[in-house]
């Protein structure tokens, strides 16, 4: 696409949704929020390249200005999205005990903007590298087991 036009669609979806947090299923759609141009473009994906590929790299500090993200999956989803996550996999499942592979489906089951994340791995962050932990008397309030080994290796819902 170039990264002039990567470049445009990123400013305009910050525009829009307030954050470069473009979720990986992302495609810009034909409407009259986007250019024309930038009809189809895989912006998730294009992200997701930037993020772990090195695409666009000589764009870094470029890309900085923005408020870009380069740690994948770090704090990619803001609490609120998690913690709504989260309580949406209690309410199906009946628990948090979320296989570390699970990554929430396109369903009618789930609010779309969360389709995608990476639930699975959030999950393990938290448990192991202490993500959200200023959030932890909540984790705690919904049941969360801080101390679970449960990796089984669950696909979607």
């Amino acid at each position: 696409h170039g990264w002039e036009n990567v470049k445009r669609a990123l400013l305009k979806y910050k525009s829009l949704r307030g954050d470069l947090l473009v979720p990986y299923r992302f495609v810009i759609p034909e409407n009259a929020d986007w250019p024309e141009d930038l009809w189809g473009m895989k912006l998730g994906v294009t992200v997701n390249n930037i993020r772990n590929q090195g695409t666009y790299s000589t764009h870094r500090a470029e890309l900085e200005e923005m408020g870009f993200d380069f740690n994948p999956q770090r704090i990619v989803h803001g609490w609120e999205n998690v913690k709504r996550a989260l309580l949406k996999y209690k309410s199906l499942r009946g628990d948090l005990l979320v296989p570390y592979r699970f990554v929430i489906p396109e369903n009618a089951h789930w609010p779309e903007d969360l389709w995608g994340m990476n639930l699975g791995f959030t999950v393990n962050s938290i448990r192991n590298n202490r993500a959200y932990s200023a959030y932890r008397a909540e984790l705690e309030a919904m049941g969360f087991d801080f101390d679970s080994q449960s990796t089984a290796m669950g696909g979607r819902m």
